[in-house]
């Protein structure tokens, strides 16, 4: 005698034992599901984990976009000091320089021509055309977040007359 799903079974031959025991313990099949079944499955089974995976993914991007490196191009006034009494600067007509610098979004996306600038020192100004070198030291930045790429002209032509 054998008790299957709440029955006693009479067994006549070990044959039918062993078949009645890999009957038992053979997993079986479940019907196939459709391709529409296994896709819908998928999207509704657990959806509070997977909505709440998906908000956190957001968040943390939100939170990281801001810092990832960011190039901005300014066009920056030149200004100009110390200009000898007994000269007077007569060219270039344009005053602006172009300049790329490059740090966070945060940082480098806040950058205008109206909070940053170039002095340049014409203290050893001498008549006539002059060309001076614009380096990083002569650019004002709000902050030092940023990191000056390129500059562009890298020179400028002045011309001096007496006054």
């Amino acid at each position: 005698m054998l008790a299957r799903e709440g029955k006693l079974v009479s067994v006549n031959s070990s044959e039918d034992l062993l078949k009645l025991i890999q009957e038992s313990i053979t997993p079986q099949k479940l019907p196939e599901k459709k391709w529409w079944g296994k896709i819908s499955f998928f999207f509704i089974n657990r959806w509070p984990v997977k909505v709440g995976t998906l908000l956190l993914v957001c968040v943390m991007w939100l939170l990281l976009a801001g810092q990832q490196d960011f190039e901005a191009t300014i066009n920056v006034p030149l200004n100009f000091g110390n200009i000898p009494q007994e000269m007077e600067l007569i060219e270039p007509d344009d005053t602006h320089v172009q300049i790329m610098v490059r740090g966070l979004r945060k940082d480098a996306s806040t950058l205008n021509e109206k909070n940053v600038s170039i002095d340049i020192d014409l203290a050893i100004a001498r008549l006539g055309r002059r060309t001076f070198t614009i380096s990083r030291d002569q650019i004002k930045l709000p902050h030092d977040r940023v990191d000056v790429v390129s500059i562009n002209p890298p020179q400028i032509k002045l011309r001096f007359k007496e006054k």
